[in-house]
């Protein structure tokens, strides 16, 4: 049988690969209502397949609200509106539209912090972290925040991954390094700073001063933020 669409539209139609943000489904007022039955938005790409609770903007009932998954790669997926309905337990295709997810600056960047554990000097200088698809001192630090957590936390991170890459502190030696906890500090990346001190190695890191004597939280003191300082001080 031939799935017969409403007239729907979608808002937006594209994202960073690391998801985030909201999509918002508008319905056309004469062929639905939104009060009745629960929802859910299918993201459906080559390698990954995503099924998100769509809630509707009571009491008008004229949008539903989605989150808008990651995905391992930018490419166009399918994204179907679905309305279960519960009296036959069936489910039945809404709507549909094609959705592109892109590789931005944030991605890019947050392959370079993920591999900077590799790399002592990494981090040593804000102004130089860049290249020809990012740059930091380009990001609005706003939002930073948020889109640099959201881009981790859909990291596939190895195993082994580990906040000074493999580097352990021990009583007699440990190189002195900025770390991430010292790069959140300086910019005030709380939510940043919450991912990463649950990964393995943030004690250690806590503890690990860069070549100028400074803590993690001892940065995020000098440069204002208080509770984050509070957060690194272990």
């Amino acid at each position: 049988m031939t799935e017969t669409f409403v007239s729907m539209a979608f808002n937006p139609v594209y994202s960073p690969v690391y998801g985030g943000g909201t999509l918002e489904v508008h319905r056309d007022l004469e062929q639905i209502n939104l009060a009745e039955g629960r929802y859910f938005v299918v993201f459906e790409g080559t390698r990954r397949r995503h099924v998100v609770s769509a809630f509707s903007n009571q009491p008008l009932n004229t949008c539903l609200y989605a989150y808008i998954p990651g995905n391992d790669v930018a490419e166009d997926v399918h994204v179907t509106l679905i309305q279960l309905i519960e009296e036959s337990n069936t489910y039945l295709p809404l709507a549909q539209c094609y959705f592109r997810y892109e590789y931005d600056s944030t991605f890019y960047l947050t392959k370079f912090l993920v591999s900077s554990v590799y790399n002592v000097q990494a981090l040593e200088t804000l102004e130089l972290i860049k290249s020809d698809r990012f740059d930091l001192s380009n990001e609005v630090l706003s939002t930073l925040d948020t889109r640099l957590s959201t881009a981790l936390r859909n990291t596939n991170l190895t195993r082994d991954w580990h906040l000074l890459g493999g580097d352990l502190i021990t009583d007699t030696h440990c190189e002195e390094r900025e770390t991430l906890l010292h790069f959140c500090a300086r910019l005030g990346l709380r939510q940043v700073a919450d991912f990463l001190l649950n990964q393995p190695g943030s004690q250690d890191a806590l503890r690990l001063c860069n070549k100028h004597g400074e803590l993690p939280c001892t940065i995020a003191r000098q440069n204002g933020f208080h509770d984050l300082a509070e957060m690194l001080s272990g």
